[in-house]
């Protein structure tokens, strides 16, 4: 059996957009925006050391809570 390939209806260059220059992330109608950062957790204090079963135990400063991770 032999057979000859199928022709394409599309061209190549619908297949591969152009390389034109995207918005930069960090921008937003002409102002420029901070990046997000994610908050570091302290150490567990001593009460708090049991207080995950599984993972690691941090404190969160901004919920005043500890958390496992």
């Amino acid at each position: 059996m032999c057979s000859t390939p199928a022709k394409s209806t599309e061209s190549t260059q619908d297949l591969f957009p152009s390389a034109e220059p995207t918005q930069d992330p960090f921008r937003s109608a002409g102002s420029v925006q901070t990046p997000r950062v994610l908050t570091l957790l302290g150490p567990c204090s001593g009460t708090d050391q049991d207080f995950c079963l599984n993972g690691q135990c941090g404190f969160n400063p901004d919920l005043k809570k500890p958390t496992c991770t």
